[in-house]
């Protein structure tokens, strides 16, 4: 199917992810695809307290870049917090 990517709002051929309701470009799902896959993978390894500066290396520049594409712009430039919730946990 042709038609507007429900995330860049590009014209171009279409995809439905499993599960998903958006309909979507081929480079947008693959980048949801990867950030789905990275995210559980750097949350499984938060949770058994693994360090996780290398996903989050490869997670953040990609988030930033799916934003950037995205109709979420606004947000793509803005600073992300600094994550403190394991900071009760060390003290």
């Amino acid at each position: 199917m042709i038609g507007r990517c429900d995330t860049c709002g590009r014209l171009s051929e279409l995809f439905r992810l499993p599960d998903r309701t958006d309909i979507n470009c081929p480079e947008c799902n693959a980048d949801i695809s990867m950030l789905v896959l990275l995210y559980v993978k750097w949350k499984s390894t938060v949770r058994n307290g693994e360090q996780s500066q290398d996903l989050e290396a490869q997670l953040v520049p990609m988030l930033h870049r799916f934003l950037e594409r995205s109709e979420l712009r606004p947000y793509a430039n803005e600073e992300w917090p600094e994550d403190t919730s394991r900071e009760s946990e060390v003290n």
